[in-house]
């Protein structure tokens, strides 16, 4: 039936210097932001802890995380010991034979609280971009939209199909605005509403990330307008973009 996919304004650069830096390394204290988490987020929630239970859950969970987190190189690109399994076959093994759940759950929410904004987003339906765009074979344009179509696709960030799918950086939506006559859609009210998006990721020196059946009870809690200030929504074209459900 095909999931429900997201495209949001997304900073390359923080995610660089600060998000993977505080995920993989034990100097930064995320004990407080991972406590906020779990207790949106937790079956059952975390009422029923006492502090030292409480403590003691999160300092355990933490290094679990940071212990997965350190399995993907410096840009979280590649998982360093999946990506080395010689064939399909014992990729799928692996994946068979590990649980990613939680931390793909995790790492959605801290990318939305620290580098990215849920709100405003493009709502991109069932197929993604796929679905919506046509580009020109053959052209820079392609080659960039793959990366959020389908060629950056993580298994371990978008674990049962729900998390981020993959993002391109700064660099990568300056390319595209500048080919963007390469990109073509039968949906005209569709194909304004992206390249406006494109036109402020790149004035505004930014990357964007797809998601993909994400969580919106708890991503709609992080900070939004971090990226791109109120003011400026206010006073923009917005025609095409979600700022709440």
């Amino acid at each position: 039936m095909g999931a429900w996919r997201t495209l949001h304004l997304f900073s390359d650069q923080l995610f660089l210097e600060l998000t993977i830096p505080q995920l993989k390394e034990q100097k930064y204290d995320i004990s407080s932001i991972y406590t906020k988490f779990l207790k949106y987020c937790r079956l059952g929630g975390i009422e029923h802890f006492s502090p030292i239970q409480l403590e003691k859950l999160v300092k355990e969970e933490i290094e679990e995380l940071r212990f997965s987190a350190n399995q993907f190189d410096d840009q979280f690109q590649k998982h360093i010991e999946f990506d080395q399994l010689p064939n399909n076959k014992a990729k799928d093994e692996y994946l068979w034979a590990t649980d990613w759940y939680e931390f793909s759950k995790f790492f959605e929410y801290f990318v939305f609280l620290t580098c990215a904004d849920f709100y405003p987003h493009l709502p991109l339906g069932k197929w993604g971009l796929d679905g919506k765009l046509e580009v020109n074979q053959g052209s820079i344009a392609e080659n960039v939209l793959k990366k959020l179509n389908y060629e950056s696709f993580n298994p371990f960030l978008c674990y049962d199909s729900m998390g981020i799918d993959g993002w391109i950086s700064s660099e990568d939506v300056a390319l595209l605005f500048y080919d963007k006559a390469q990109i073509h859609s039968n949906n005209e009210e569709f194909l304004a509403a992206f390249l406006n998006l494109l036109g402020v990721a790149y004035d505004y020196k930014l990357g964007l990330l797809a998601g993909r059946d994400m969580r919106e009870d708890f991503l709609e809690k992080t900070h939004i307008f971090k990226l791109v200030g109120k003011n400026y929504w206010e006073s923009a074209s917005t025609e095409g973009f979600l700022f709440k459900r």
